[in-house]
């Protein structure tokens, strides 16, 4: 390249650059407000947190969860001073938009909450639960959560512009004053299926293998076919089990039939 359109270039950027180094160190003027510090870690987990990805939407699947709740922190960011008292923070759960009832899919928690003296964020609990109908296939249930303005704070964040979208593409940017939470227990084959040694693929013998080994849907997601010996050993006890209950009059069925409308007893795989 040119050396004098390089050094025309950098002469360029120079200002932009100072400009973004002022925008970020001025101080926030006007009302106090709020936003949802809702994030995604990266892939690898590693990172501040501080600079973790933005979302308005985060998805709750029992299906790579062990237990029968789990707790999912909604962390709600002051824009402003820190002050020396408390302050509140109002939301509302959108009904119309919510199809998760509470006490019973979610444990319900108070919507006017406290921002702590010399405080710059709150965080709430929010407790799902999972229930009986997450089994049914394909239900997707979601809980909407909205915030308010109120006499401590404003809203003046709405939009979140992602790092790197220069031009403020409204189809890329993430609702901050807004969340949505999805709840399913939608099960999926994970990348590895051992079926030599694990038998043909069931959301039932996938989750009784989840018990019985003490795995989540990550943790299977995770495995490797070069992991064989492992592969093998799970297969052998997935054997042993179902064998055991069958011993014990406790014969566990596949959902599905045969061709003579009999239920199929579930086998681990041929090559243990």
């Amino acid at each position: 390249m040119n050396v004098r359109i390089l050094k025309n270039i950098v002469l360029l950027l120079i200002p932009l650059w100072m400009w973004s180094c002022d925008e970020e160190m001025m101080d926030y003027e006007g009302k106090d407000g709020v936003y949802f510090m809702m994030q995604k870690a990266p892939v690898s987990g590693y990172g501040d947190p501080e600079n973790f990805e933005y979302v308005d939407t985060t998805h709750v699947s029992f299906a790579s969860i062990v237990g029968a709740d789990t707790v999912l922190p909604i962390r709600v960011r002051v824009m402003g001073d820190v002050k020396e008292y408390d302050r509140h923070v109002s939301m509302q759960i959108v009904a119309g938009e919510s199809t998760a009832v509470e006490g019973e899919d979610y444990e319900g928690f108070d919507l006017s909450q406290s921002v702590k003296a010399k405080e710059r964020q709150v965080e709430i609990p929010c407790r799902i639960i999972r229930t009986d109908k997450l089994a049914k296939e394909n239900l997707v249930l979601s809980l909407v959560i909205q915030l308010l303005e109120n006499d401590d704070f404003s809203l003046p964040l709405v939009w979140w512009q992602p790092f790197g979208n220069i031009y403020g593409d409204v189809r890329d940017s993430v609702n901050v004053v807004r969340h949505v939470i999805l709840i399913d227990n939608i099960v999926k084959m994970p990348n590895v299926w051992k079926e030599a040694y694990w038998g043909k693929w069931s959301v039932k013998k996938f989750t009784i293998m989840c018990d019985l080994f003490k795995m989540t849907w990550d943790d299977f997601n995770a495995l490797t076919l070069d992991q064989d010996s492992r592969l093998r050993i799970m297969g052998q006890n997935l054997d042993r089990y179902l064998k055991e209950k069958e011993a014990d009059g406790e014969t566990i069925y596949e959902e599905e039939r045969d061709e003579n409308g009999d239920l199929v007893k579930m086998t681990a795989g041929s090559q243990i």
